[in-house]
């Protein structure tokens, strides 16, 4: 009796992880009470923006983007504790006054401080705005290379 009983709860568990996922049940979330009101306040404060048509639609919806693989021209990359920081700031502030349409990323991964421009899709597309960058900073030009990188795709 206990075998079959056994068996009967055997058959009933899913045997791949398709079955598991497609399974049906209940899905519970517990959260505090203390961050209902905080993720409504942030919900509010995002400014909904206009579609074509002229229907309002979420800040989320507005700004699809994705990332992949892509080149970034590096401005700048240092380890000294003391100036590292400021300098990197200093860099991804000219680069933002002079090229405001091109997107700037200052980085900290210990102990490198990095300022990287761009979201550039092919190597040749970095290699165009690097040279526009040089002519720009010619004071910085001994520094700048191309590297790989996540790149943000704006669509």
């Amino acid at each position: 009796m206990a075998v079959a009983t056994l068996s009967a709860v055997a058959q009933t568990v899913p045997t791949s992880i398709v079955e598991h996922i497609e399974a049906e049940g209940n899905i519970r979330i517990f959260q505090p009470a203390a961050l209902l009101p905080l993720l409504e306040a942030v919900k509010a404060s995002e400014p909904a923006a206009e579609t074509e048509s002229g229907n309002p639609r979420s800040k989320t919806a507005a700004s699809q983007h994705g990332t992949r693989w892509g080149y970034r021209v590096q401005i700048f990359d240092d380890n000294n504790p003391r100036t590292a920081r400021q300098e990197a700031e200093r860099r991804h502030a000219l680069m933002a006054k002079d090229f405001p349409q091109i997107k700037s990323y200052v980085t900290f991964n210990s102990p490198y401080w990095r300022v990287k421009v761009g979201d550039f899709r092919s190597r040749s597309e970095a290699e165009a705005a690097m040279a526009e960058f040089r002519h720009a900073f010619p004071s910085m030009a001994a520094y700048m290379r191309i590297v790989r990188d996540k790149i943000n795709i704006f669509d």
